[in-house]
């Protein structure tokens, strides 16, 4: 059996560093430390790397709203089939590869403001 603890839902969060997001939940999973938990419909299991670039976003987004609250149990992610209502659940220890994928997809995002 998994525990969940609620700390926070659907905060609206934005970046000193010019974006910002929702994460669907923050919270301890199984007694681990703070978590961020996304919820994911759509077809299969399969986990694509946006998705762990958008949680990993988030933590940072959590993190510098909310300091005094790191976030280190890890991430979570529950993958609910559309077709069956079937899951998957996922976790990851840390996403820094995806967090450096995220700055690379925002400094693209900011030059190519600068081009049109």
């Amino acid at each position: 059996m998994t525990q969940l603890e609620i700390v926070e839902t659907e905060p609206t969060l934005v970046s000193e560093d010019g974006f910002g997001g929702t994460p669907d939940v923050i919270g301890y999973v199984g007694g681990d430390g703070l978590s961020i938990i996304d919820f994911k419909t759509g077809g299969g299991s399969g986990v694509y790397p946006e998705y762990k670039i958008q949680i990993a976003a988030y933590k940072v987004l959590w993190e510098q709203n909310r300091p005094e609250q790191p976030i280190t149990g890890g991430f979570h992610l529950l993958k609910i089939a559309k077709e069956d209502a079937s899951f998957s659940h996922h976790h990851w220890g840390n996403l820094d590869n995806a967090w450096k994928a995220f700055t690379h997809l925002l400094e693209l995002h900011k030059l190519k403001k600068l081009l049109k």
